[in-house]
């Protein structure tokens, strides 16, 4: 079976799929039809940028993407918000079709909301006396909490410096 095994092949096409998945986040993320086509500038290290041109066709076709531009060092475009992945660095441009501005500001009330409640379940992990009255069950799903919402903090954080 290693014989059928093509590593370039395999390669190339998780490329693609990392660029088509990036662009349909970015398309969930930011609450847009899932048919509104996208130009995408993806940043990519010299022996990718060959890989990815052979698939632009591939990944305009499956991830809708009007305009497809690989580069070693493309300017991030106006308008687009990046999605590091897989080495890649895909600037995905939003352009008229999302409010930057209040996007932004919705992604900071956001953040404020989940960095309160993080606070607050710091605050309860911390206190001694309901980490040795609470039941292991109890403590196990606020530090999952913790986890979650740190991970959120941050997602946020990094969407917010997407439109700077």
């Amino acid at each position: 079976m290693q014989a059928f095994v093509d590593e370039a092949a395999e390669h190339n096409f998780s490329l693609a799929k990392t660029v088509v998945s990036a662009v349909r986040s970015s398309r969930a993320r930011y609450r847009l039809s899932p048919k509104t086509d996208l130009a995408v500038v993806v940043k990519a290290p010299a022996q990718d940028v060959a890989a990815l041109k052979e698939q632009a066709a591939f990944i305009q076709n499956v991830g809708r993407v009007s305009s497809f531009e690989v580069a070693e060092a493309p300017q991030k475009p106006a308008g687009s918000v990046s999605v590091t992945d897989a080495g890649l660095e895909m600037y995905v441009v939003l352009g008229e079709l999302v409010d930057l501005v209040a996007e932004s500001q919705r992604l900071q009330k956001d953040l404020e909301s989940a960095k309160k409640e993080l606070s607050g379940v710091e605050r309860t992990l911390a206190n001694q006396g309901f980490v040795a009255k609470a039941a292991p069950e109890v403590i196990e799903k606020k530090r999952a909490r913790a986890e979650e919402l740190t991970t959120l903090v941050a997602q946020l954080e990094q969407q917010i410096a997407d439109f700077s």
